[in-house]
Order: C-alpha cells, then structure tokens, then sequence
C-alpha cells in the first residue's frame, strides 16, 4: 500500500490514522513502510504519540480474544454438569402394550377409510299418476289433509287416501306401482334400493290396492291389521271389508301370506282372507292346516282398469322374506271349497257381497255348493 496522501499541521507532514494502522498491522508494502518508518525517526511527535496509542489498543484488542479450552477441561465441565444435574430416564414402551397400541391405530385408520367412504343416505320418494276425483296426503304439521294432484311426490312415511268415485297411481323409481281404489287409505312406510333392487312397504289402512311388482323388485309387501302379503314376482289385490277383514287376490305370479304364527304361498287365481281382528271365532287346532284357498284361476285380469303394466317376465324362484315387522294380528282364516268335506257350514256367510260367499264372483262356483 502506497501513502498517497499526508495531513498538514504546523508546517510539518503527517500520516492519518489509517495509514499508521496500517503501518502497525503490517500492510503496508516495503517502501511505503519504511518511508513511514523514516518519518518516525526524524522525531515527528503527532505520528510517534498516535502511534503510541494505536499499538496500546491493538494489544488491549487482542487480548479481548479468548482461547477455547482444552479437551480435558472440556470434558470435567461436562462431567461436573452431569453430576450435578442428573438425567432423567427415558420412558419406554412396556411390551405389553405394543399390541394395544398397534390394535388402536389399526382401528383409528378402518374408522376413517369407512367415514372417508361413507355417501349420504339417498332420500327416494314415489309419485302420482292418473289422479281422477280428489285425492289428500296427511299433512303431519298440521294436522290436516291437503288436496294433491298428478305428479306430485310421495315420501317416506306419508299418508295418502282418496275419496268417494276417486283413484290414483302410486309409482316408484324400481317401475313397481300400486292403484288405490276409491276410499282407500295407504301409508309409505319403506322405499329402499340395495344393490339396485328395491325394497317396498305398504300399509294399508282401509279401501283396496292393486300391486304390480317389477323386474328390480326384491321385496314388495303390504301390511294390514291383519296380516301381511309379500312377493319380489306377483301381480295381486288387497282388500278391506267393512268388518276388518282382509282379502289377498293374487291375479298373476306368487304371493306369501301370514300372520304372526303362520305362513302360506298362494298363487295365480288364488284367493285368501285374512279374519277380522274382532272375530270371535275359535281358533283351530295349532296341528291343523287351515289354509285353503279358491283353486279356480281368477278370470278378470284386474281389479282396477287404471292397470296398463304387465308383470316382469323374469321368474324369481328363491323367495325372499320381508324385513317388515310382524304385526299382532289373528292367524288367517279359510276360504271353504267343496273338496272339504268335514268343514262346517254355519261360518260362511252367504249374503250377496261378502267375500266368503255367492256374492264373490270369483268364489261363486265354490260358495254355492257350500251354501247349500
């Protein structure tokens, strides 16, 4: 480093702090270092008393810059830390409680994966078509019935009825449908699709439905106070009289009917009656099998002429029982023919419209001969 550059002071050159630093710390070159060195030694006061206090500094500086310890100091610092303050001991897993653990995380994760599958519920709903007079659904809120018309959806759970000289078409999604006849009541209690068949209910509270399964069609049930007519195959007609009883008129395909202890198949033609819940007849021996049904095939095709639909032409030979509970209800009753010999005749009623007599056309060839 060459002095480029020299202060002025009473007449006389000197050198700036920088340069007299740097002449202390060596860096400036040879010549530049000893011209310096000459202008100290012509006896300059200002540059020898400044450098007098530079190199002071420098010293005190340098001092300010501690050596590290050796390795053997190091080493008792740390092991009179240690004996002072001990160290805790590590917690480890007891082995067992491995497995616990291992359970609870495996169940921690099929909770999620299931709640991370899991979609949401699918509210279905049937609908109504070919409305003719007046026709209400039950409105829980308030209490009262409110007209409906063609279109309209039917929940879950709702109550539909229709009035005198009044008809309508319940629909489903699975292409089942049910035809209320005039004066009749209805209550949707099921409507569920699993592995795209569809499971159905009904209640029947008063009147008459005509019920047409479809090909998806796993179970298709409809419930009174006294039995219950279930079938996945089966085109057939449930009817309330005036006394509580029911009847079950299958038109085409199988239908099971039972009670709370009973249980019987009944087929195209057939004809069965579930007993009034306040009949005061006996009932049979529990050894005795009282089913019997009207062995002529019906010959009206329909009970309602609403009924345009065809059954599926896919037989289902495994039957499938309903999920609809049990009602409390009497076992069914018998529809006498003139192939039982033994049974009596003072239990059929023989006035014109009863179902158990002449008045049935269905039965008319049957009932005679019993009414005789």
């Amino acid at each position: 480093m060459k002095l480029v550059k020299k202060h002025t002071m009473d007449k006389l050159e000197h050198y700036s702090t920088e340069q007299l630093i740097d002449y202390l710390e060596g860096r400036l070159d040879d010549s530049s270092s000893a011209e310096l060195s000459q202008h100290l030694e012509s006896g300059c006061m200002v540059c020898n008393d400044a450098t007098t206090t530079y190199r002071r500094m420098l010293s005190a500086i340098e001092t300010l810059h501690q050596k590290s310890p050796s390795y053997s100091a190091h080493k008792k610092v740390i092991q009179a830390y240690s004996d002072r303050y001990a160290s805790k001991p590590k917690i480890r897993w007891q082995p067992y409680l491995r497995p616990a653990f291992i359970s609870f995380t495996v169940l921690v994760l099929i909770t999620f994966v299931f709640l991370f599958n899991l979609n949401p519920s699918v509210v279905y709903a049937g609908y109504l078509e070919n409305v003719t007079g007046q026709v209400e659904m039950f409105n829980p809120t308030t209490g009262s019935w409110d007209s409906i018309s063609t279109g309209q959806s039917v929940p879950v759970d709702a109550t539909i009825r229709t009035l005198t000289e009044s008809k309508a078409t319940l629909k489903f999604p699975g292409g089942e449908q049910t035809i209320l006849g005039s004066n009749s009541e209805v209550d949707l209690l099921r409507l569920t699709q699993t592995n795209g068949l569809w499971e159905i209910t009904l209640e029947l509270m008063n009147g008459q439905t005509e019920n047409q399964t479809a090909q998806d069609t796993d179970s298709f049930s409809v419930r009174t106070q006294t039995g219950i007519a279930h079938s996945d195959n089966a085109h057939f007609v449930m009817k309330i009289f005036s006394d509580g009883s029911a009847e079950t008129r299958v038109l085409e395909g199988q239908v099971e009917v039972r009670t709370q202890s009973q249980s019987k198949k009944i087929h195209s033609g057939e004809t069965t009656i579930f007993p009034s819940p306040n009949s005061s007849n006996l009932l049979p021996d529990k050894n005795e099998d009282y089913f019997e049904f009207v062995p002529k095939p019906s010959t009206e095709g329909s009970e309602t002429e609403e009924m345009t639909v065809t059954p599926t032409g896919t037989p289902k030979d495994n039957f499938k029982p309903t999920r609809t509970p049990t009602p409390r209800i009497t076992p069914i009753s018998s529809i006498p023919t003139n192939s039982s010999e033994n049974s009596t005749n003072s239990d059929i009623d023989c006035s014109p419209g009863s179902s158990d007599g002449a008045g049935n056309s269905e039965n008319a060839s049957n009932s005679d001969k019993a009414c005789k």
